[in-house]
């Protein structure tokens, strides 16, 4: 059978986090407000840019945990700090990617079936897609929080959403940028395409 064209699909379901903008925009935002908001009500002045220099050098892995290892500090700082993570609100809303902007517009122009399928901390989730600057895109994308559900790489919430839309799938694809994504599409028998490949056609 004939490989088809990204274009021929009727579903297209999507992941969130940097396969539709740089999740790092978010973080680094939320990070920088952690430093300003929480650490200015403790007694801790001159952690901050130690905080920031762990992140930036470390990554998010276990970064609230490891501060506070580091710094001694209370363990029921860290829900301080998760609260300003889920809801943070930037000053300037987060960019899509330039070329997944033009792609989700393109799509929507071929009146195609548009999901956004996330995993993680549904609260968290939810307030990324408020930050986002959709360029009123997000008119015509539904969005699925897969947490609610059973987190990618379950298929569960791809039969959702096929069921919802009756949408067969040979007629469906995800697109994502991570390997979950990708076994995601796998257990759920459609075809998977990695953003990074995709955003050369647009």
């Amino acid at each position: 059978m004939e490989a088809k064209s990204f274009f021929d699909y009727d579903l297209y379901i999507f992941d969130l986090d940097n396969t539709l903008y740089s999740e790092n925009d978010y973080l680094s935002g939320v990070y920088f407000a952690v430093a300003k908001e929480v650490f200015k009500s403790k007694p801790l002045l001159g952690i901050e840019l130690p905080f920031l220099w762990l992140y930036e050098h470390k990554g998010t892995p276990n970064l609230f945990s490891n501060f506070i290892e580091e710094f001694g500090l209370e363990p029921s700082f860290i829900g301080e700090c998760l609260s300003v993570l889920r809801t943070y609100t930037s000053d300037r809303k987060l960019q899509l990617y330039a070329e997944a902007g033009e792609l989700l517009t393109s799509l929507q122009e071929e009146n195609k079936t548009i999901y956004v399928l996330t995993n993680g901390n549904v609260e968290q989730q939810r307030n990324k897609v408020k930050n986002i600057n959709w360029q009123g895109l997000d008119k015509n994308i539904q969005f699925v929080y897969a947490n609610e559900y059973e987190p990618k790489p379950s298929p569960k919430c791809v039969d959702i959403i096929r069921e919802i839309t009756g949408t067969p799938g040979r007629d469906t694809i995800l697109i994502g940028d991570s390997e979950i994504d990708k076994q995601c599409a796998e257990n759920s028998g459609i075809d998977f395409k990695n953003i990074s490949e995709l955003l050369k056609i647009v």
